[in-house]
């Protein structure tokens, strides 16, 4: 099992693929999940080291996974990303860290290039990519 394995969570699909070759440049194993359903059953197999998780995905509430991951116990490090609701990633964030889990600074979408790269990179220590 590699030792930065990240799961990417985002219903655009050519979003997630862009952000899975960021990701596998910097030095992570990627997985992919385009609805909840795949993100539960991609975590589990998986066991992700750190998640890249869009806030705006159908069918669930912003914060729900955030609370999910909490009572599951969750040691990965979560970025959280959004469009649309950028105002709510510093609340849903803070969230996070008071429910214990280790929360890296949200990333605006759309999220240039080379900020999402030199953000990935610095969680595992790559930074200079």
């Amino acid at each position: 099992m590699a030792e930065h394995r990240l799961l990417i969570l985002d219903d655009e699909t050519a979003i997630a693929e862009l952000a899975e070759c960021v990701a596998a440049d910097c030095g992570f194993e990627t997985r992919l999940a385009f609805d909840t359903d795949m993100f539960w059953e991609a975590y589990d197999e998986v066991q992700p080291t750190h998640i890249l998780l869009d806030l705006n995905v159908p069918g669930v509430h912003n914060s729900e996974l955030v609370h999910a991951l909490a009572d599951r116990g969750c040691m990965a490090t979560v970025m959280l990303t959004s469009g649309s609701d950028v105002e709510a990633l510093a609340l849903i964030e803070e969230i996070g860290r008071k429910r214990g889990l280790t929360m890296a600074a949200g990333i605006a979408k759309p999220f240039r290039l080379r900020d999402l790269r030199a953000r990935l990179a610095a969680l595992i220590g790559n930074e200079g990519l």
